[in-house]
């Protein structure tokens, strides 16, 4: 488990808000652990699981839990993505590693031969050199893209429809030198700030919330009112790809197999594409945006609900909804839309709107992924469940069944799938000093814990000596509610002291916290104080967001804003503040791009950090 002082960069179909850690392939399954370890379960004939071996895992009893193996990447990841055949991580260090099948350059190694299927493959791949930072990943069944730091769009793998936006119908990444800082981007007429691969079709948001989308588009899931194909050859990416012409700024797109589906700031939806399996919502089976005029006119989802995040299967939709509810609609017949039953929903009258039940689920979800032919949700109380196809075990249940076409499949009937480590991280909030006469006061708090052991109290004189552990005050194991701990120092010596958390797990695996320091005085008259912060507000917010702080003794406090990589991208507030005053600072404006940011605030004597996420 580790400390989320910076949010990790979420995965696609979920809102710019975050990449999510979790992924659904054409037949396996993915889950970044909360302490950067990735595990996978499933089909595992091209080497997509990453273990080593062609055998499914998570079909047979015994497989899950903590009989599955992490994926040896040699290092931590913050998201997962999965194609068909291929699995991608993102890299805390911002670097892409792929592995699985390669046959159409899909894992981007500049070979055509499957990697992850024979022991030390995996352990052997070299992260992807894109030129500079990766955002953001997304997978299509045999293609995969990036999100650069930039904003730029980088794409390799299958290409016979053009969804690498290259201009060509030509196969990237299975030959070496293909996959690098040369790599061409797509052209796009502004810098993306989210990314979804469909099929054979890749769609990303761009700055100020338009959508362009590239690759196949016989459905109309191009949005381009045609059947033709996009950036398959050479004279359409001499200029920037076309917008689809939705009319409003979009936050957040999801590709499925033929459909796309574009999530709005508001809670909206708007889906268009192939929908003979009702997967666009509209309630006809006729596909939408392949004549001229169908996109001005489409008509928005009637979902029951304001919708936080889209997953998109091969033929079927699914929304988490504000409150963490979960709707799915498309294809029924592997039970993927958790209905208990197998007929489509979506392709006639009457289906949607208050009509569409929720999926019937045992806790509120707080993050979805839908793959060809099943779906996964993460749970507030840590717990991953998964429903649809289980074949080849993707469901990570131990057996092939399928489940939710069925009465009584669902909600606490559906097993839930062990994949042997935590989900959720120990997210520690705020970490404060404060004298006390001769003593130091140590407050921390956290937004949830998962295996957490406890926080081991280190200290050290100002002057450099070595860390020392001076208390073990125990954690809560597993929650999602918020927690508050405090810790009283023995008298100390007068001077400045440092302190810090170590976090341990109950596996044994530590994570540091920020340092705090605080000056020790026999009377305390001069200490730090205490400090009093307001939630982010508005937040989510379109233009600009404030905070107000009071403090007890005037002190140097600074505010830093960061971004999903961790770059400081604006300082609100640098300076000496008085105490007994409120100082409200505020920062966004139309240079801060969509996202979610980390407000890290420090004074002399404490430290919080406030997660914030700006919609357009």
């Amino acid at each position: 488990m580790r400390f989320l002082l910076l949010p990790l960069v979420l995965a696609a179909l979920a809102a710019p808000a975050a990449r999510a850690q979790l992924a659904a392939g054409g037949a396996h399954t993915c889950l970044v652990l909360g302490n950067g370890d990735v595990k996978c379960w499933g089909s595992a004939r091209e080497g997509q699981l990453g273990l080593g071996s062609p055998l499914a895992v998570g079909d047979e009893p015994g497989e899950m839990g903590r009989a599955l193996p992490r994926v040896p990447l040699g290092g931590e990841a913050v998201a997962v993505v999965a194609g068909a055949f291929h699995t991608c991580a993102l890299l805390g260090t911002g670097a892409p590693l792929c592995w699985g099948a390669g046959r159409d350059g899909e894992t981007g190694a500049g070979t055509s031969q499957a990697r992850g299927d024979a022991p030390g493959e995996v352990a052997a791949l070299a992260a992807l050199d894109l030129g500079e930072p990766v955002a953001a990943l997304a997978a299509g069944a045999n293609h995969t893209c990036a999100l650069l730091a930039s904003g730029a769009v980088k794409c390799w793998g299958a290409n016979a429809y053009g969804q690498l936006g290259l201009g060509s119908r030509e196969a990237t990444g299975d030959a070496p030198g293909e996959v690098g800082p040369s790599l061409p981007a797509v052209p796009l007429p502004a810098p993306a700030v989210a990314l979804s691969a469909g099929a054979d079709h890749t769609c990303a948001v761009l700055l100020g919330g338009a959508v362009a989308c590239w690759g196949r588009g016989d459905r109309g899931q191009l949005g381009s009112g045609n059947r033709a194909a996009r950036g398959d050859t050479p004279d359409e990416v001499g200029a920037p790809f076309p917008a689809v012409p939705l009319g409003r700024a979009a936050s957040a797109v999801a590709a499925g197999g033929e459909h796309t589906c574009a999530l709005f700031a508001d809670g909206a939806v708007k889906c268009w594409g192939g929908a003979f399996y009702g997967q666009t919502g509209l309630g006809a089976r006729d596909a939408r945006g392949d004549m001229p005029g169908e996109i001005e006119a489409l008509p928005d989802v009637d979902i029951g609900g304001r919708v936080v995040e889209l997953a998109a299967g091969a033929r079927h939709t699914c929304a988490r909804l504000e409150g963490g509810a979960v709707k799915c609609w498309g294809a029924g017949v592997f039970g993927q839309t958790g209905a208990e039953a197998t007929e489509a929903i979506g392709d006639a009258p009457g289906e949607m709107g208050p009509n569409l039940a929720p999926v019937v689920l045992h806790e509120r979800a707080v993050a979805l992924a839908a793959g060809a032919t099943h779906t996964c949700a993460l749970f507030e109380d840590a717990s991953l469940r998964c429903w649809g196809s289980g074949a080849d075990g993707r469901l990570g249940i131990g057996d092939t069944r399928t489940r939710g076409d069925g009465p009584g499949e669902m909600g606490y009937a559906l097993p839930p799938t062990d994949a042997g480590g935590p989900a959720l991280a120990v997210e520690l909030t705020t970490f404060t000093a404060s004298a006390d006469g001769p003593h130091a006061l140590l407050a921390w708090t956290t937004a949830s814990e998962t295996s957490n052991a406890g926080f081991a109290v280190e200290t050290r004189r100002a002057d450099g000596t070595a860390w020392r552990e001076i208390a073990f005050v125990a954690g809560r194991g597993t929650t999602t509610q918020p927690g508050r701990y405090e810790y009283r120092t023995a008298a100390l010596a007068q001077g400045r002291h440092a302190f810090r958390l170590r976090q341990v797990d109950f596996d044994g695996a530590v994570r540091y916290s920020s340092v705090v320091e605080v000056v020790v005085r026999s009377t305390g008259a001069e200490s730090a104080g205490r400090f009093a912060l307001t939630a982010p507000a508005p937040n989510p917010f379109a233009y600009e967001t404030a905070l107000t702080l009071t403090l007890d003794v005037p002190q140097h406090v600074r505010a830093v804003v960061y971004d999903a990589l961790g770059r400081e991208v604006a300082r609100p507030l640098d300076g000496i503040l008085d105490a007994g005053t409120r100082h409200r600072f505020a920062f966004g404006g139309p240079s801060l791009a969509p996202g979610v940011y980390t407000l890290r605030l420090t004074g002399e004597g404490f430290a919080a950090t406030r997660a914030v996420t700006k919609t357009r």
